[in-house]
């Protein structure tokens, strides 16, 4: 199955692709910089290509949603860095175009870059608007890092230790009850250090429309 089939809504926001705020930029480049990270957001939206609720949503509060991860970071000199890092996980698949020479660096349907060949999980960096405007339709959770100046930390340090925690993260390995975006998400919630407020720190959301394996580690770090 491609990705675009999945998450039509994801690549045709607008006639501005994800990517095109880099595309000078490979992957292996992202993966390597030693960004800061700021805060750690969740984005939560709708599975369909209007990226609006439907009747599942109301029927099936906060499980009928696709959840993503945004890092806000900082980038040290003379990396003059205007966006955050989009971290997500979901059937998509990587499809190699040269049986013989693989390029990792190929765009998935314009929605970000494969992390390694296995697909599953795909990054991008991307300005937080685009990140609001198309991976937060159904709310956005921003939970405080427990540390205020920020955590030094590699993007591939980040993915990898959530690889380490809950792998594998791969094309193959997604399920949608039991490996899905939203347990992703709430495995790189164990990565960093976090605070969370459940009156101050989510938009648009009561705690009936977060999904359940999500607010469940949320809840480990709540803070009043």
């Amino acid at each position: 199955m491609k990705i675009a089939k999945l998450f039509t809504n994801f690549s045709s926001s607008g006639s501005e692709s994800l990517l095109s705020i880099f595309s000078g930029i490979k992957s292996s480049d992202l993966l390597k910089k030693p960004y800061i990270i700021k805060s750690m957001q969740i984005g939560l939206s709708y599975l369909n290509e209007q990226n609006k609720p439907t009747i599942l949503n109301q029927i099936f509060k906060g499980v009928v949603l696709h959840s993503s991860i945004y890092l806000k970071v900082e980038a040290p000199a003379p990396d003059n860095l205007k966006a955050g890092v989009l971290v997500q996980y979901g059937k998509y698949e990587y499809i190699q175009k040269d049986k013989i020479k693989a390029d990792l660096q190929d765009k998935v349907d314009n929605i970000g870059f494969p992390y390694g060949k296995d697909g599953g999980l795909i990054f991008a960096e991307i300005e937080y608007s685009k990140f609001k405007e198309i991976f937060c339709s159904a709310g956005l959770i921003h939970p405080r890092l427990d540390n205020k100046k920020g955590v030094q930390m590699t993007l591939k340090t980040f993915i990898d230790k959530v690889k380490e925690k809950n792998g594998p993260w791969d094309f193959k390995s997604y399920d949608p009850i039991t490996k899905s975006c939203q347990e992703f998400v709430a495995t790189a919630l164990q990565i960093i250090n976090i605070d969370y407020s459940p009156d101050e720190d989510k938009d648009d959301l009561n705690d009936n429309d977060i999904p359940t394996v999500i607010k469940t580690e949320l809840e480990k770090h709540k803070k009043y």
